[in-house]
């Protein structure tokens, strides 16, 4: 595999709203996609909490447990998934939490840019994170 790609995606409550920022790339010949502080719906949000509920995503994050590997792939797709509360507490883990939440960012990005890049032409459920 010879892929160069990387895809980031952050939503954050601020006092004016819910904001969107993303980054997608891929070495194809598909366009950059930045987005930065881009305002979404509350429903939007309001879907991301129920994500985050209905898929257990916070008990995922905490239970992490590293694995023990007794072979190392050095070309890989890895994941790392976190969130950060007001408090300055946060909790991550590298792994895809969800699935649904992974779609969930894809479908926001690819509204708010036009077309986020897909570096396999599947649609925004990929696997790639």
């Amino acid at each position: 595999m010879d892929y160069c790609y990387g895809y980031s995606f952050q939503l954050k409550k601020t006092e004016n709203g819910w904001l969107l920022d993303a980054e997608c790339f891929t070495d194809a010949e598909q366009p950059r996609v930045e987005l930065q502080d881009c305002p979404v719906t509350g429903a939007e949000a309001e879907e991301l909490l129920r994500l985050i509920r209905e898929e257990q995503i916070l008990d995922k994050l905490r239970r992490y447990r590293k694995p023990i590997h007794r072979f190392h792939v050095l070309d890989e797709t890895t994941y790392y998934a976190s969130i950060s509360f007001s408090d300055g507490a946060s909790v991550g883990a590298p792994e895809l939490a969800s699935k649904e939440l992974e779609a969930f960012f894809y479908r926001c990005a690819g509204k708010y840019s036009g077309a986020a890049p897909d570096p396999d032409g599947k649609g925004p459920d990929t696997g790639r994170s």
